[in-house]
């Protein structure tokens, strides 16, 4: 939780091993460097202090707590939930074993969708002019957005990247880097994606 206030020393620490991919342990006298595939999830309001820029732009996606507003009705039963799984930690669990073991399931077939899953030039060169109207710096935005479309068509069982999964890179990853545009942009501020590739027997006979 807020990412944002961490001091200087800890925030290197742990861009060091986004960047590098090794922990490095020291204590009396002792240095040992362990491999390791850090996954980074945090939090932050951006109005007690911005996000430092080289370790936003490690961060693949990037989202808001205020992109769908909350109904009374649903902050109700957020904290409805919070004060049963307080009281009651397996019943909760339990009441939503077949919700969690759906979604388990749909990430587990994702997992193999995603190795065929592939973006065309057009959708790529799209992802491109978007970073470039948003003025990115440099390219990993457009590199997570890539993953992000392809984990988005995989998830929803699709044999192919859409238009939908192409807005949903540039929402999440394209966007919170932007130095021309806060906020992700509006579905009819953005350009038009290019249609999904044609069916592989389309491409044979060009």
């Amino acid at each position: 939780d807020d990412i944002t206030l961490l001091d200087e020393s800890t925030s290197n620490l742990l861009l060091e091993a986004l960047s590098t991919g090794y922990v490095t342990v020291e204590r009396e006298g002792l240095s040992v460097r362990h491999p390791c595939r850090p996954l980074l999830i945090a939090t932050f309001n951006p109005e007690e202090a911005e996000l430092r820029e080289h370790l936003m732009d490690r961060i693949g996606v990037c989202l808001s707590a205020d992109a769908e507003p909350v109904t009374g009705d649903d902050r109700l039963e957020a904290v409805n939930r919070a004060l049963e799984f307080s009281r009651n930690p397996p019943e909760v669990v339990q009441r939503f074993d077949e919700t969690t073991e759906s979604m388990r399931t749909s990430i587990i077939f994702a997992r193999e969708y995603l190795k065929s899953m592939k973006l065309e030039r057009a959708q790529q060169k799209y992802l491109c002019e978007e970073a470039v109207r948003a003025g990115v710096q440099g390219h990993r935005g457009e590199l997570f957005a890539i993953e992000v479309a392809r984990a988005n068509a995989a998830l929803a069982g699709e044999e192919r990247v859409s238009s939908t999964d192409l807005q949903m890179g540039v929402r999440l990853c394209i966007a919170p880097r932007g130095t021309q545009i806060s906020a992700p942009p509006e579905d009819d501020l953005m350009q038009a994606p290019p249609p999904p590739p044609p069916p592989m027997d389309q491409e044979d006979e060009d």
